[in-house]
């Protein structure tokens, strides 16, 4: 429906200065609105043709001076401007087909179909409702409270700028993370690299409906993650954690799984917490990867009889994934492990001395298993990147002709079950 723009006054309502005020009238759907223009009339200026209007009840006059005229009209034509922006398709919702004269003179008073500046925060939350399925949405989560317990529950995208990111960087390396430590170069790139993951999904949904972003990220550049040098446990290490009597349900339960970790090829705990049932063998898609690649990042890992009474333990016939039912989430399974394995630390090192073992951690097994593959037992990288269900980007196309067999990393496993238990000591040494 045609919106109809006309600039007049309202006989009705002289001022004590004898003049009118002009006022562009809004017309639409029968209803009117009216954008007062800042300009005075006096009767001289006024055409001596009356008008009612039929919908106020009020007597109007039309302009006859030239210059009030010239001055409306191309107010007029701004607006009119505005108007054929706001109905683009690609704009749709700025002009809704229920609008009325009121809405558009908002409009038109905002001087752009540009709506009020995005915010931030409200985005994000909407990012993560829409991608709950993806298999790092839990990283964006972590990202998400980081930001709100920085920036509070809104933050306009218009103010994030590189000073501003700048300040969430420091922020982040204040934070103090569950291992009592400050957070890392690691943590504070990921969850920089997630804001600005999230700022570009907000520029392709926004970008085009007539939003300008300036875009903070050219400006400013998100450190790079160092990673420590790796630190494998020797054969004394794990032998202490494997046999060291300890005390308490936590302490033992983080130890049982470190061990199954151990002897399982470094397998991760939120893909133990996902497993339902083992049998002869340990089977399962790895969680990190498998939306990654083409086999859903399977593997098949024999039960070694070492291994055998951890699993047994755990696993039973009428119990499938233990561990989902003792914790609420993968996380909530990871802190549990962190917390115990300081129990099993304290223990082992009242045992065999005060710095006997470092701080470790759950992934300590992971790395142990690599590096014992790598450079005690002589294992190729191709090979020790197998075990530990990696991809070669390199060797994608070669993998697709390669029937999937795992009789090889369960030899390597055997041969790393076999160094771990043997009581040569000559392996530790460095």
């Amino acid at each position: 429906m045609k919106i109809n723009l006309k600039p007049l006054v309202y006989l009705n309502k002289l001022r004590k200065d004898n003049n009118y005020s002009v006022i562009i009238r809004i017309g639409y759907k029968s209803k009117y609105a009216n954008i007062d223009t800042g300009l005075l009339a006096s009767s001289k200026e006024l055409r001596d043709l009356k008008k009612k209007d039929n919908h106020r009840k009020q007597k109007i006059g039309e302009l006859k001076n030239s210059t009030l005229i010239d001055i409306c009209n191309k107010k007029i034509a701004e607006y009119k401007k505005l108007i054929r922006e706001a109905q683009l398709p690609e704009n749709d919702g700025v002009l809704p087909n229920n609008c009325t004269a009121q809405d558009i003179k908002a409009l038109l008073l905002k001087g752009t179909v540009r709506p009020d500046s995005l915010d931030f925060m409200k985005l994000f939350r909407q990012f993560i409702d829409e991608n709950t399925n993806s298999p790092s949405i839990r990283i964006y989560e972590a990202a998400y409270n980081h930001l709100q317990a920085f920036a509070g529950t809104s933050l306009l995208v218009d103010d994030i700028t590189p000073n501003k990111l700048k300040e969430f960087e420091k922020h982040l390396s204040n934070t103090i993370t569950q291992r009592g430590t400050p957070m890392g170069s690691r943590g504070i790139n990921l969850y920089l690299s997630q804001i600005r993951t999230v700022y570009n999904w907000i520029m392709d949904e926004y970008e085009y409906k007539g939003y300008s972003f300036r875009y903070p990220f050219r400006k400013y550049e998100i450190p790079k993650a160092t990673y420590p040098k790796t630190k494998a446990l020797t054969k004394e290490q794990l032998r202490a954690i494997i046999e060291t009597p300890l005390t308490g349900i936590r302490a033992n339960r983080a130890r049982d799984l470190f061990v199954i970790s151990l002897l399982s090829l470094g397998t991760n705990a939120k893909d133990l917490y996902q497993l339902e049932t083992v049998g002869r063998n340990i089977e399962y898609k790895r969680s990190k990867t498998k939306h990654k690649r083409d086999d859903e990042a399977f593997i098949s890992i024999t039960v070694q009889p070492e291994l055998k009474p951890y699993i047994n333990k755990y696993w039973t016939k009428i119990c499938t994934r233990p561990f989902a039912q003792m914790y609420a989430s993968p996380e909530q399974l990871n802190k549990a492990i962190l917390e115990g394995l300081k129990q099993v630390v304290r223990q082992v090192n009242k045992l065999h001395g005060n710095g006997f073992l470092w701080n470790i951690d759950y992934y300590d097994a992971r790395r142990t298993v690599a590096s014992i593959m790598r450079n005690r037992l002589g294992i190729s990288k191709d090979d020790v990147a197998q075990c530990l269900n990696h991809v070669d980007k390199d060797m994608k196309t070669t993998d697709v002709y390669i029937e999937q067999d795992f009789t090889r990393i369960n030899k390597l496993n055997r041969m790393f079950i076999d160094w771990l238990f043997s009581e040569s000591a000559s392996d530790d040494q460095h």
